[in-house]
């Protein structure tokens, strides 16, 4: 996930940097290109999950995984629009992206555990007993082997 978040946050660094109307330096343009960067990141995040997944031979899938980035992403961007001040504006990508990352684990466990199978009915039943005398309750498991 780490390498293709990275992957995706260069080139939108340079767009970001690019999308720039200043040109009075280098440092000018330095929160455009990192929101940039964060939000290729927030969109590299998923790519990521889904290929170590894939490694690891995991059942998720690519529409679970983008619905819950997109979800996330969405949600963290849309609070932080409400919360951040005026100027502080690289706070929304910021949380863009941790609710990529969050939303894409998310929506992947969901849809690796809709696709796994059921765990097989056991053989084993217990149960617990209770037996009442005139000297008090006896407790106890009973069971079919």
């Amino acid at each position: 996930m780490s390498v293709t978040s990275l992957s995706m946050g260069l080139p939108g660094f340079f767009v970001g940097n690019a999308s720039c109307q200043s040109r009075s330096g280098i440092g000018a343009c330095i929160d455009n290109a990192a929101a940039g960067f964060l939000v290729g990141a927030a969109v590299g995040a998923p790519i990521g999950i889904m290929w170590g997944s894939r490694i690891l031979d995991g059942k998720g899938t690519w529409s679970g995984t983008l619905l819950g980035a997109g979800a996330g992403a969405g949600t963290g961007a849309v609070v932080s629009l409400f919360l951040v001040e005026k100027g502080d504006f690289i706070i929304v990508p910021s949380v863009a992206l941790v609710g990529s990352v969050l939303g894409s684990f998310v929506g992947h466990e969901l849809s690796h555990a809709a696709n796994s199978a059921p765990p097989a009915p056991s053989d084993v039943h217990l149960q617990p007993l209770v037996s009442v005398t005139q000297g008090g309750m006896t407790l106890g498991l009973g069971g079919r082997f």
